[in-house]
């Protein structure tokens, strides 16, 4: 029955709509996997027969991750061409910080555990994602732009060498500070979000 739940849920993860549905049921089986685990710490040869049943599940967790961060990475353009797919990466980040917290208390709580307990840092990752497609598309920008921003300059020199009157407005210039408030906008818009989820 376990086997075939995960093959259940490889299929189920090829298709990031259902990234949510995913997630309960990995957590789901990563709990009923720790309580069976740990009931069998007396029994080594019973504990290998349920960890090779569940198997790939810790890869699958990955795989979910990988999802995960491929939309945060990309929250910008989903929260417009995909908004109900990002709602959906929000919440399993938002339950990964529940979950974080409920396993520091536990942790605080009991001394029978034995080693510090696992914290995903789901919300930090997921907003460090974001910063970093903010940082690498506006570094594309401009990179595109540093060759036609050194053309205007010679231009405009040649003009000017020339006694004639460089243009007014310069539209490499316009559209380097239009994405530099661009940039600004949506690192405040991220930090408002941050600040939010706080």
């Amino acid at each position: 029955k376990i086997p075939e739940k995960i093959s259940q849920l490889n299929q189920l993860l090829k298709d990031d709509r259902n990234m949510l549905l995913s997630y309960t049921e990995l957590c789901d089986l990563q709990r009923l996997r720790n309580e069976a685990l740990s009931q069998m710490e007396d029994s080594p040869s019973e504990r290998r027969k349920l960890e090779m049943q569940f198997g790939t599940l810790d890869s699958l967790f990955d795989q979910l991750e990988n999802q995960l961060w491929q939309t945060m990475e990309n929250a910008f353009v989903m929260c417009q061409k995909r908004p109900a797919t990002l709602v959906m990466a929000v919440r399993i980040i938002e339950r990964e910080e529940k979950a974080d917290r409920l396993r520091a208390n536990s942790f605080r709580a009991s001394r029978a555990l034995r080693s510090e307990p696992l914290q995903r840092n789901f919300r930090t990752k997921a907003f460090s994602k974001m910063r970093n497609w903010i940082l690498n598309h506006f570094d594309l920008v401009f990179h595109d732009l540093e060759d036609d921003i050194f053309a205007s300059k010679q231009y405009k020199e040649h003009l000017a060498s020339t006694g004639q009157q460089p243009p007014a407005n310069d539209e490499m210039e316009d559209m380097t500070i239009r994405y530099l408030c661009e940039a600004d906008a949506m690192f405040a818009d991220l930090a408002i979000v941050q600040g939010q989820l706080s």
